[in-house]
């Protein structure tokens, strides 16, 4: 039997000029805790522990490393320092990474040391997750076991190519692009 999914989407503006829109599909069976708060930010009902209401829209795409990903979330500070969740600034994610990154997965970009080499892969591990994602344009291996794989983008596909074409090498972005809306679909 097929896991639920939550759909979610991004309106994307580059320079200023829309680009259109990201849907995605959340694993809620496989990654819960993930889902649930990607979905909260996404549907604009997410608040965090201290009442303050806090959401994707509004959002800039802070850094898209060329023919890799692109990497957003951050509502707080716009440039990767920052986020948090409905769950706290960092939550323990208890999910184990057991989805390999391939082109269009969303994932976390989570606050912790490398797992040691020790550390048995499908074991969990203390991942500490806030707000922050990336979407994978290219297969990335290296990932696999180390960031949880929590939704796929289901389309717009081209719209996160012309993001990562946005970006550098370094993951600096030429232009400002913007998560302009979001929101849950039916």
């Amino acid at each position: 039997m097929a896991q639920k999914k939550h759909r979610v989407f991004f309106d994307i503006s580059i320079g200023g000029e829309e680009a259109g829109r990201i849907e995605m599909d959340l694993y809620q069976k496989d990654a819960p805790l993930l889902a649930e708060n990607f979905r909260a930010l996404c549907a604009g009902d997410a608040v965090d522990p201290e009442g303050n209401k806090i959401s994707f829209k509004g959002t800039i795409i802070h850094r898209a490393v060329t023919e890799y990903m692109v990497h957003g979330g951050d509502h707080k500070n716009g440039n990767g320092t920052g986020g948090g969740s409905i769950f706290g600034e960092k939550f323990p994610d208890v999910e184990v990474p057991t989805r390999p990154h391939t082109p269009r997965v969303l994932t976390t970009a989570q606050a912790m040391p490398k797992i040691p080499k020790k550390h048995a892969p499908g074991t969990p591990y203390p991942f500490k997750c806030g707000s922050q994602f990336f979407i994978c344009v290219k297969k990335a291996p290296w990932l696999d076991n180390q960031h949880v794989v929590f939704g796929k983008v289901r389309k717009g596909m081209d719209v996160v190519w012309a993001i990562n074409k946005q970006g550098s090498c370094s993951g600096t972005m030429s232009q400002v692009v913007k998560i302009y809306d979001c929101g849950q679909i039916p």
